[in-house]
Order: C-alpha cells, then structure tokens, then sequence
C-alpha cells in the first residue's frame, strides 16, 4: 500500500507470481521472501522511492536497506548488520523479506522494455546489458489473488511467467 501511496507502478514478480497463477493465490514451498518490482523513469525517481520507502517503513519498525548500484531494495523487519558478503548480506537474516526490483523503460532491439540491473529466471539480455520483457506484457499492470488480497501483477501474468521460468506449469 506504500507504493500505491507513493505512486509508484509495481507489480508481483518472480516465485510470488507463480504462486499466484499456479498455486491459486499462495506462496510456493521454497519461497521465503515477497518480490516486487516497480519501474521508475529517472535517478530522481529512485532517490525519492528509497526515500519515501524509508520514512514510512520506519514509522512501522520495518528497516530499508538500499542497493542502487543493483537496483535493489530490501525491507525487512531486523536491523541490518555488517555482513562480509556485500549486497546478499540480505539472504542472510532467515526472516520474511520483501524485494523491490527496479526496472527502468528502455529500447532493446526496436522494441520498448522494461529493463532491469540484475537476472531473474532466464530474463532476456537487453542491447544495454541489463535484463528486460517487452513493456507490454507487464503494462498496464492488472491485479491477481495472493496471500488473501488482490495485487498488481502483470497484465500477461502467465507470457511473464514463461519468460522467465520457460514451462512453469510444470512443478519439479
């Protein structure tokens, strides 16, 4: 509700979705954080985002630890603690988390994307060397059961889905 507040586009990403299109709502078995992503449109954007992240999630007890080199932000209810292992430090707290991709809108051979810093599943490469998915699988974002409530997801969940995992409605 804080990024809706914010204004900011999110959408249920990775595990999460899949657990939402293949598992009726619910969290897969190995799934031990909540992955969002939003898109920004500039370094303003981001910088305002961690900003407006960060004073609400500590209003609630929750801590925000940024990674904008990665384009990455991690919530999680523990304080962050000097970790020897840079930006997984996060992997290390054993508590629910909640992920936040940043993607970004860009070109990747003629066609728009969203494009992202960091691999996720078999993500395409972009021209620039991120990772992306056509814009319009994810635009206009549409909502989808998890968890109990409604969230946004992408408006062709199941493409996004595939993209990412190939044939995901196979459980291993």
């Amino acid at each position: 509700s804080h990024l809706r507040d914010l204004g900011i586009v999110h959408w249920l990403e990775g595990g999460n979705l899949l657990g939402a299109v293949r598992e009726n709502g619910n969290l897969i078995a190995w799934e031990d954080d909540v992955d969002i992503s939003v898109v920004i449109d500039s370094e303003k954007s981001f910088n305002g985002l961690a900003a407006g992240l960060t004073e609400c999630c500590a209003r609630d007890g929750y801590c925000v630890d940024v990674f904008k080199k990665h384009g990455f932000i991690s919530i999680s209810y523990d304080p962050p603690h000097v970790w020897p292992f840079s930006w997984e430090r996060n992997r290390m707290r054993g508590e629910i988390r909640l992920d936040l991709a940043i993607y970004r809108h860009a070109v990747s051979n003629d066609r728009p994307v969203l494009e992202r810093k960091f691999y996720k599943g078999a993500m395409p490469l972009t021209e620039s060397g991120g990772y992306g998915v056509p814009r319009d699988i994810v635009l206009p974002t549409s909502t989808i059961g998890f968890l109990g409530g409604n969230i946004a997801c992408p408006n062709q969940s199941r493409e996004y889905l595939h993209l990412l995992y190939g044939d995901f409605e196979e459980t291993v």
